[in-house]
């Protein structure tokens, strides 16, 4: 089984899915992180005091095009309203598949979930009959318009605002 199939008979609220294209060796693993430990918005610190802080290199998430234009000195006539400029999360649970030789391995730290209880989970997950975890915490969810026409009229107010 993938954790693309995995994935998507999950409840996504609180997650995270890396799925490698597997171009390169750097590429052969897909992870999915779950049960957020804390999650970062730059309403409790910026991306490169997160980044910074990484520790051991679980936090996963997204880095707007605008935040990133701001934080190299970029001046922008405008920003998405009502969608954070990033959201990190330091996921507590990490289920990671190695596309080569197909391994799946899941990894407890123990801060939200129990340390132990990643051998109960990997089971539910990976039994397609299993029903997957419920989901704990915000639950970000952010969608668009991803028609042709959408996305066109999204690439043109960014350059628009690029100036």
């Amino acid at each position: 089984m993938r954790l693309i199939d995995v994935y998507s008979r999950m409840d996504r609220r609180d997650t995270v899915f890396l799925d490698s294209s597997m171009e390169c060796d750097l590429g052969r693993r897909s992870v999915i992180g779950m049960v957020p430990y804390r999650v970062h918005t730059p309403d409790s610190c910026t991306y490169r005091e997160c980044l910074d802080e990484i520790g051991d290199g679980a936090l996963m998430g997204y880095i707007s095009y605008d935040e990133g234009a701001l934080a190299n000195g970029i001046a922008l006539k405008g920003r998405m309203p009502g969608v954070p400029g990033f959201v990190l999360a330091d996921f507590d649970v990490l289920i990671v598949q190695d596309l080569v030789s197909g391994e799946v391995s899941v990894t407890c730290k123990g801060r939200v979930m129990p340390v132990g209880e990643e051998e109960s989970l990997a089971r539910m997950l990976l039994d397609p009959a299993g029903e997957p975890p419920a989901p704990c915490g915000r639950g970000y969810r952010i969608t668009g318009d991803t028609s042709r026409e959408g996305f066109i009229d999204a690439v043109e107010r960014a350059r628009d605002m690029m100036g």
